[in-house]
């Protein structure tokens, strides 16, 4: 999931497993498709042990 609370929107996506890959696509589709001209993303976690550099 993610959340854009100042936009008031959120996407969520499920998929099977919550692999490193799985997470990487999904932040991916979430760029691309919300923040295509952005020059900065900047991303607030959870300590989930799939979210980390490695999985990029």
């Amino acid at each position: 999931m993610a959340v854009e609370p100042l936009a008031g929107r959120r996407v969520i996506a499920v998929r099977k497993r919550g692999t490193k890959e799985d997470w990487a696509l999904f932040l991916h589709e979430v760029i691309e498709r919300y923040y295509p001209t952005a020059e900065k993303v900047i991303l607030v976690m959870d300590n989930l042990n799939t979210y980390s550099p490695s999985s990029f």
